[in-house]
């Protein structure tokens, strides 16, 4: 029973270092590319990230969310 304990205990210790060494690429151009990947540009667009606004909709414009992403 000890010995699972240490064990169960040790792959936890190593699970959450693990986590914590994948940090998310937070740079506009992963921005960018998740808008476009995820289809968000059929209903908005980012202008200032070259993200045209699409001439059939009325939906809002995100180019001014975040600019430090954008």
């Amino acid at each position: 029973m000890k010995q699972i304990v240490i064990i169960a205990s040790s792959l936890l210790l190593v699970l959450l270092f693990v986590g914590f060494s994948f940090v998310p690429d937070d740079t506009p151009e992963a921005g960018k590319k998740a808008f476009v990947d995820q289809t968000c540009g059929l209903c908005h667009s980012a202008e200032a990230a070259g993200i045209p606004r699409n001439p059939n909709e009325k939906n809002p414009d995100f180019s001014g969310v975040d600019s430090d992403v954008m």
